[in-house]
């Protein structure tokens, strides 16, 4: 039960890298230019949902950071 929960984990930590990255970088992905991803739905929705994953735990972890200003001051 434990390897099927990491790598899950590491999944998702994979995905918020990928997520921190692309914003950082301002870049975007079009998951219907990936050959596989182009011509299959299914894996096209789970690619999709994938990194919308990524987007959440980005999101979760910067209104987590907000709740504490006195320990992550905002830059100005």
């Amino acid at each position: 039960m434990a390897r099927p929960l990491r790598f899950l984990f590491e999944l998702t930590l994979l995905s918020a890298t990928i997520s921190g990255a692309r914003r950082i970088s301002q870049l975007g992905l079009d998951s219907k230019k990936i050959p596989y991803v182009n011509e299959n739905e299914t894996v096209r929705g789970i690619a999709d949902s994938y990194f919308k994953v990524g987007d959440w735990v980005i999101d979760q972890t910067v209104l987590q950071l907000k709740k504490a200003p006195e320990v992550f001051p905002q830059k100005k």
